[in-house]
């Protein structure tokens, strides 16, 4: 395996995930505005709240503003920083826009970011740990 495809690998697990948690966003949202009948219906709901909306957009602010400073430093670990920003963003907008039950939708997005940065990190770790052992027998 060359940089190439570690990079390229990274980026189709990040755009896959990214999808994942667009779709289950959506679905969480659409959950949210049509509630059903039943007796725990209308306990999640779409609610604004300017607070929340300021504190969560000045989290994810920090974390982009962060990524964009760091993404070269963090070169194999940038796409894996990436899911976790992505992650990130999806629950702050989640949990900035809706009260209720809806909560742990977003709760499961960052978790399983977590999960997944977690594993492209180790992953990296151990793939370019092992190109480099390549490279030096090679020479």
């Amino acid at each position: 395996m060359n940089r190439t495809e570690i990079k390229r690998t990274n980026w189709v697990v990040y755009v896959t995930a990214l999808l994942a948690g667009l779709i289950f966003t959506a679905y969480a949202f659409y959950e949210t505005a049509n509630p059903g009948t039943g007796y725990d219906a209308g306990q999640s709901r779409f609610g604004f709240s300017a607070s929340e909306t300021i504190m969560y957009s000045l989290i994810s602010l920090f974390f982009v503003v962060l990524l964009i400073f760091l993404w070269k430093r963090i070169a194999p670990y940038h796409i894996a920083a990436l899911t976790f920003v992505s992650s990130v963003l999806l629950h702050n907008l989640i949990h900035s826009l809706t009260i209720g039950w809806v909560g742990l939708a977003a709760m499961m997005i960052l978790f399983l970011g977590v999960l997944l940065t977690l594993g492209m990190v180790i992953f990296n770790f151990f793939v370019y740990r092992r190109l480099k052992k390549q490279v030096l027998v090679s020479e």
